[in-house]
């Protein structure tokens, strides 16, 4: 989704503080938040289903303002990404979701979109998917099957694995219509399949 208004060709290099108190498990990164309102950009409990668009659409106007997407790219193109590892992409995206579930669902959405021929990006779009899975409801099922035909073996690895986060009868019928080429891939969709079975009484 495009924001009418914020011109995204002009957003530039990113400012970012060092955290150099060694905690581990702390973001390296924090966002640029001292000129916003928390009382206007918190999600209020009095908003209306009928302003929520226009809410949603401000918050992803202020992350692009905020220049929070090229700080993301940032963080994810200089980090590896391994299953059960919680990484600066993790805990740096974890400080954005105060800003509301929705709006930042369709931001990265729209990131995972615009950049889908990047691997390293698209790899750290899914493993969020996937580390924050009862977020991304709805949106990761998408999410995984748009990447499951990307050419990169690994993203189409990664989205298996955002698929296996969440085990429902959407994710596993969805798991029944990928078909990959890679021999251990067909052998990871069953593994998955089968544990999904027992998971769901189907067997």
């Amino acid at each position: 989704m495009r924001v009418v208004g914020i011109n995204y060709n002009s957003i530039d290099t990113p400012y970012w503080s060092n955290n150099s108190s060694g905690v581990v498990g702390q973001s390296v990164y924090t966002p640029v938040t001292s000129h916003m309102d928390n009382d206007y950009y918190t999600a209020s409990s009095t908003t209306s289903l009928e302003n929520l668009d226009d809410e949603v659409k401000r918050v992803i106007a202020y992350l692009h303002a905020n220049k929070e997407s090229i700080l993301l790219q940032k963080i994810m193109s200089e980090v590896s990404f391994e299953p059960d590892v919680i990484n600066e992409t993790i805990t740096y995206f974890g400080t954005l979701l105060a800003y509301g579930d929705v709006a930042v669902v369709m931001w990265v959405s729209e990131l995972f979109v615009s950049h889908y021929k990047y691997d390293k990006i698209l790899k750290g779009l899914l493993y969020i998917a996937m580390y924050y899975n009862e977020v991304f409801v709805n949106y990761n099922t998408m999410m995984a099957l748009a990447a499951i035909s990307h050419k990169s073996p690994e993203v189409r690895e990664l989205a298996i694995r955002v698929l296996e986060s969440n085990c429902n009868m959407v994710n596993y019928e969805a798991l029944l219509m990928i078909n990959v080429q890679e021999q251990w891939l067909k052998e990871y969709v069953q593994d998955v399949i089968r544990d999904f079975k027992k998971e769901l009484c189907l067997s």
